[in-house]
Order: C-alpha cells, then sequence, then structure tokens
C-alpha cells in the first residue's frame, strides 16, 4: 500500500470513527468523554484531510477552487 492509500484509509476510519460518535451523541448529548472524542478525532480528520489535499489534491470535487 502506498502513502496515498494509507492517507486515504486513515481519513476513512477518523470518518467512520467521527459518524458512529456522532451517532451516539445523539442519545447520549451529555457525555462528556465522547464530546472530547468526538473533538478530538475531528481535530485530527481535518488535519489528515489537509495534509492529503496539500500532498495529492482535492478529495472531492468541492475542494477543487481552481
Amino acid at each position: 500500500m502506498n502513502e496515498k492509500e494509507m492517507l486515504l484509509k486513515k481519513i476513512q476510519a477518523e470518518d467512520f470513527a467521527l459518524y458512529e460518535t456522532v451517532l451516539f451523541l445523539d442519545t447520549h448529548p451529555d457525555d462528556k468523554a465522547a464530546l472530547a472524542f468526538y473533538n478530538t478525532h475531528r481535530d485530527l480528520v481535518e488535519k489528515l484531510k489537509t495534509d492529503y489535499m496539500e500532498t495529492f489534491g482535492p478529495l472531492t470535487i468541492y475542494e477543487n477552487h481552481d
């Protein structure tokens, strides 16, 4: 697996974790640990996406501003 594929896998895993955490927070809105997990991983996925786009270009058509 090359660097691009590995980065995409990390992004997908983090996006999945965020999605599942949002579903959990919908039914447990006062869970401070879940909210902290969400915030930490939201920041991580944003960094991963930024790193990907700087190296390999846009992830979706919405990031293509040329």
